[in-house]
């Protein structure tokens, strides 16, 4: 085989896995969603965090005045941008594949925050990310994004030096 035979079988390896990563993130945001945890989970959400935040702001706040959330119960957030989903031009579908960067926690709406505190939130998340073998890095600490990390653990998919 060639080099460039060899490079093709990589990059479609890479690529494959890659879509398989955002399938299983996917359902996750799904299972987040749903009736057990109640969360607002969003994926390639607005262009920024200040932007996500915001529209956050006024999704909840519009949200529990219609009574369709329940600030009782309500779990918290989590999304990632079309920012953090393209640093330094990465992505799901291009020639270089980087992790993608999750913000998470309680949104807060005038001075109130709704849902549980950030570690909490983040812990959530991480069980449902192993439950459903969603590949991710984090610390534990609540003032880091949860970064999903589609060549965890696949050391024959990562890029040659």
């Amino acid at each position: 085989m060639s080099y460039y035979d060899d490079q093709y079988k990589l990059f479609s390896a890479r690529l494959a896995r890659a879509e398989e990563v955002k399938t299983l993130l996917t359902k996750a945001f799904r299972v987040l969603r749903g009736k057990e945890h109640r969360m607002i989970a969003r994926q390639s959400f607005s262009c920024c965090r200040n932007c996500a935040g915001y529209e956050l702001a006024e999704m909840i706040e519009t949200r529990i005045k219609k009574g369709t959330i329940d600030p009782k119960t309500f779990g918290g957030s989590v999304f990632y941008t079309k920012q953090s989903k393209m640093i330094e031009g990465g992505g799901w579908r291009t020639t270089r594949f980087y992790d993608v960067y999750l913000s998470f926690g309680p949104v807060e709406v005038d001075e109130v925050e709704y849902g549980p505190d950030t570690k909490k939130v983040g812990e959530t998340i991480v069980k449902v990310f192993e439950d459903l073998g969603v590949p991710y890095e984090w610390s534990g600490d609540p003032n880091t994004c949860i970064k999903v990390v589609p060549f965890k653990g696949r050391p024959e998919l990562e890029e040659a030096a």
